[in-house]
């Protein structure tokens, strides 16, 4: 069909065109129509204009398109509007997008719209963003995001927001969010918040955060964690943090650890932390930690725990101190043992004592130990006892010295015990003779 002139018809001829005429009409003709003749074009004929009449007409035109001929318009044909026109419209006449025509629009259509343009999505309609779509949205368009479309954003748009996106959400829109729509954030991003981004989260959106993202935590954050924030991380979460992150933490936050929590420290952890952190526990807290956990304590941490926190640690925690750790047990601490701290003590343990440890045990502590325990003294260990030492010792476990031991005491031990008068000179006797 030849071209038709039709910017003298009036309304009433106008609606009456078919598609197929309505398409013959040009570009420059299009643009003849005036606003009358515009409003008059049915949503069938909206429907079917072509990509040139589209680009012909004006943005005053497209903005006083009523919501019926801009629906009509866009469900077949939003990707010919280019970023000014569909920057007219109104909000009543995006909402009427569907979140397929949303779903449509190009990279540059989503570039070039202004953020009060984005503003006036629907939250359907951003949930409906690509995650193409969602990449091209600049910082001034995310900071113009409602807290509504804010939280109306799927966990992986969210995912797919970039550091410079991430740094543009305001306190309330970091707020809007909840702990399901951060779940897929990874490592980077996390990383990428600013300190005081990440001091807005709530206990409950961190427990959202994979222990991946997790990774990303830096000392910054970790320095501005509050006590409702530490204590929101699941026992998963924390014991997913590296040894270097938990040695990051305040004292204040290590006393804020919850005992579940503490259940999740690994002895990797408790070896990254200072002296001053490890004297952070709470006396709770001490009675709470795990086997595990104490294993990884080194000399100089132990000696430099306080006798109030090293008196709650049981026979069974006690017995996890490695061999190593436990020749930093000070005098004070040493001093302090129970019967049941004591007896807790492998043979193994015992024998790596230093010989200034042995000798700090008082007379009343080596009469706790059990034979088997004693059999851990070393050669040179016997060979320094005191006699009033050796005197504590009982019947049954002087009759069990191994030779080794014995032949380690001196004369001046020996008769020293004999000389005593004591329940252990028979015992002596009979070793003498036996050995």
């Amino acid at each position: 069909m030849s071209e038709i002139s039709i910017s003298s018809y009036t309304a009433e001829q106008i609606a009456s065109l078919t598609t197929t005429e309505l398409q013959s009409v040009s570009a420059t003709e299009f643009a003849s129509l005036l606003e009358t003749q515009i409003d008059a074009l049915t949503s069938t004929q909206m429907a079917y204009l072509t990509t040139s009449q589209i680009a012909a007409m004006t943005n005053t035109e497209i903005g006083e398109l009523s919501t019926t001929q801009a629906e009509a318009l866009v469900s077949t044909e939003i990707t010919y509007f280019s970023a000014a026109q569909l920057s007219m419209f109104d909000q009543a006449q995006i909402n009427v997008f569907s979140t397929r025509e949303v779903a449509s629009l190009t990279a540059t259509q989503i570039a070039g719209l202004t953020s009060t343009d984005i503003a006036e999505f629907n939250s359907a309609q951003i949930a409906a963003l690509t995650i193409t779509q969602i990449k091209c949205l600049s910082a001034t368009q995310i900071s113009g995001l409602t807290t509504a479309q804010i939280n109306s954003l799927l966990s992986t748009q969210v995912a797919a927001l970039n550091s410079t996106q991430l740094q543009a959400l305001s306190t309330e829109q970091i707020t809007a969010l909840v702990s399901t729509q951060l779940k897929g954030l990874v490592s980077t991003q996390l990383n990428a918040l600013t300190t005081t981004q990440f001091s807005w989260l709530s206990a409950n959106q961190l427990s959202g955060l994979s222990t991946a993202a997790l990774d990303g935590l830096c000392e910054e954050q970790i320095d501005v964690l509050s006590y409702g924030q530490l204590t929101g991380l699941t026992s998963t979460q924390l014991n997913s943090l590296s040894s270097t992150q938990i040695g990051f933490l305040a004292t204040t936050q290590i006393a804020a650890l919850s005992i579940t929590q503490l259940a999740g420290l690994t002895s990797q952890d408790i070896t990254g932390l200072s002296a001053t952190q490890i004297n952070a526990f709470t006396t709770t807290q001490a009675v709470a930690l795990t086997r595990t956990c104490l294993s990884g304590l080194t000399t100089d941490q132990l000696a430099a725990l306080s006798v109030t926190l090293f008196d709650c640690f049981g026979a069974s925690q006690l017995s996890a101190i490695t061999t190593t750790a436990i020749k930093g047990m000070n005098s004070e601490q040493i001093n302090s043992l129970t019967t049941s701290q004591l007896q807790g003590f492998t043979s193994t343990q015992i024998g790596s004592l230093l010989d200034t440890q042995i000798a700090a045990l008082s007379t009343t502590q080596l009469g706790w130990l059990t034979s088997n325990q004693l059999k851990g003294v070393t050669y040179t260990e016997a060979g320094q006892l005191s006699t009033t030492q050796l005197n504590a010792l009982s019947t049954t476990v002087i009759g069990d010295l191994t030779t080794n031991q014995i032949q380690a005491l001196t004369s001046t031990q020996l008769a020293g015990m004999t000389a005593s008068g004591a329940n252990l000179h028979s015992a002596v006797t009979e070793l003498t003779t036996t050995h």
